[in-house]
């Protein structure tokens, strides 16, 4: 299963503690979002927020304190200032306009738990892009209003910031309660995915929500941003970004302050009822009897067969039998057969 980039530091769609914006109250660290770096010139431009909880931002470049200043990793690990790349969230500290510490923020994810099992150290976070669940290691951080609390002391229903590693495997830290805040603001629209270049990083959406009637937004992809196919409504699997194809209707989430697009779901094209031709278990071929001539699809290796109120077989797929499918986004293949037997 490919990555799914958790949003606002990496995408799909990365989520970040809460801290005080760039010219906050003294000795606290400030939040932005790394445009450039010239390390020539000793300065590093920054995405930040006019105030705390503003709902602006602008562009500031700041002083270096040192050529030579150290990036930390939310693990410790120390990177040079070269490693740094447009889109990371950061944390930093200020002394008038000279930046003297800057931390990545590390990939998150920021929701509500739904179950704590003590047994097997276990979370299962709702957040905006469906349910995950997590292993907390021993090792980890857990934090509640600031302090150090037990694992024990979890509990459903509480709002929940997750970090993990730089590999995304590890937890190193969990928040909960009011002190558990994501970075970034996002903001959610739907509507119908008329051009998408995967290559350029481009989009064109018609969008059909908040108010909005046949808005065309033009929008740029996040370099971390990512997917997931919806049946009817509900979560299936990841996307690949190459994948994506125009004409499907989308759930889209863009970043306030980069102005880009973070996470994208598809909901999957729906063939409804048709009646079964043939099916070749071999080529995993299906002929679908249709109004404009027979339509033949192929079966991804995943599909998945359902009768009314049970799993169903590939041998299900009989002549005569009714059956509607959920397509892949190209609408060439098969991702779920739904069979009606008479």
């Amino acid at each position: 299963m490919p990555r799914l980039v958790l949003l606002c530091a990496s995408l799909c769609v990365m989520l970040l503690a809460s801290g005080p914006v760039a010219h906050a109250q003294k000795g606290k660290p400030a939040k932005g979002v790394v445009q450039q770096v010239d390390t020539k010139v000793g300065t590093i431009t920054l995405i930040v927020e006019d105030s705390l909880g503003a709902k602006k931002h602008r562009v500031k470049t700041f002083n270096l304190s040192k050529p030579d200043l150290p990036v930390l990793t939310a693990e410790g690990k120390s990177l040079k200032l070269t490693d740094l790349a447009e889109e990371q969230r950061i944390f930093f500290d200020l002394e008038g306009n000279d930046i003297v510490a800057i931390r990545l923020a590390p990939p998150t994810w920021f929701g509500t738990l739904t179950k704590v099992d003590t047994a097997q150290r276990t979370l299962a976070l709702v957040s905006k892009f469906g349910t995950k669940t997590f292993e907390v290691p021993a090792t980890a951080k857990i934090h509640a209003l600031g302090s150090p609390v037990p694992f024990e002391s979890l509990t459903s229903g509480q709002p929940a910031l997750i970090s993990l590693s730089e590999d995304h495997k590890t937890v190193i830290e969990v928040r909960v309660g009011k002190g558990a805040m994501p970075l970034a603001r996002l903001v959610k629209g739907t509507g119908t995915l008329l051009d998408f270049d995967a290559k350029a990083g481009e989009a064109k959406v018609l969008v059909t929500s908040g108010g909005d009637v046949s808005l065309l937004r033009e929008v740029t992809l996040s370099k971390d941003i990512s997917f997931n196919l919806l049946y009817q409504s509900k979560p299936f699997r990841d996307l690949m970004r190459e994948e994506v194809h125009r004409g499907v209707k989308v759930h889209f989430w863009t970043d306030f302050t980069t102005r880009k697009l973070v996470h994208v779901e598809v909901e999957m094209p729906i063939l409804a009822r048709r009646t079964v031709k043939s099916f070749d278990p071999e080529s995993r071929q299906l002929v679908l009897e249709d109004a404009d001539g027979d339509k033949m699809l192929t079966l991804t290796p995943q599909a998945k067969i359902h009768l009314i109120g049970k799993t169903g077989a590939l041998a299900d797929l009989k002549a005569g039998v009714s059956a509607s499918c959920g397509l892949s986004p190209d609408r060439k293949h098969v991702e779920i057969v739904n069979v009606f037997i008479k």
